[in-house]
């Protein structure tokens, strides 16, 4: 999730209570727990390919890292992700369903240090590079920089 804030993560407690003196890590990764034989060859609709998957299976390893990675932080297991139930398409779901990408300000406030672990873009405006059309056409928070770009 790398510039992406993760502070909102640690704000209640698994009850709903707001946690008095909340802790987050700087950055959260995310590895597939595949234990289902999908290479990177095989290639399926996304739907197919969870419909397949009973209950109760991990979906993905989540890491966190309280340092950043390249200023010798070191990644430790937190927690998986695990699907409770069977998977069913939802057109609700795929039309309305969106996640809030929150930008580091806010964590930055309360621990300065992170300011100096981020990297920052400094090869010119977005629309001033070489990048090749990166930009699926969807809908997405982020859309509008591959817009004023031109990319789509």
């Amino acid at each position: 999730m790398g510039g992406t804030s993760v502070m909102e993560l640690a704000e209640f407690d698994e009850y709903g209570n707001k946690e008095e003196h909340p802790n987050w890590p700087y950055q959260l990764d995310v590895e597939p727990y595949d234990v289902y034989g999908w290479t990177d060859e095989y290639q399926n609709d996304m739907q197919d390919q969870m419909s397949v998957l009973p209950p109760n299976r991990v979906l993905f390893k989540l890491f966190a890292f309280d340092v950043a990675p390249e200023f010798g932080g070191k990644d430790r297991l937190v927690g998986w992700l695990v699907s409770r139930s069977d998977t069913i398409d939802s057109w609700w779901g795929d039309t309305q369903l969106w996640f809030q990408h929150r930008r580091m300000d806010d964590d930055i406030k309360v621990r300065p240090i992170y300011f100096e672990w981020l990297q920052f873009w400094d090869l010119g405006l977005f629309s001033e590079t070489a990048l090749a059309n990166p930009a699926p056409p969807v809908r997405c928070p982020f859309f509008f920089l591959f817009e004023n770009a031109g990319l789509v």
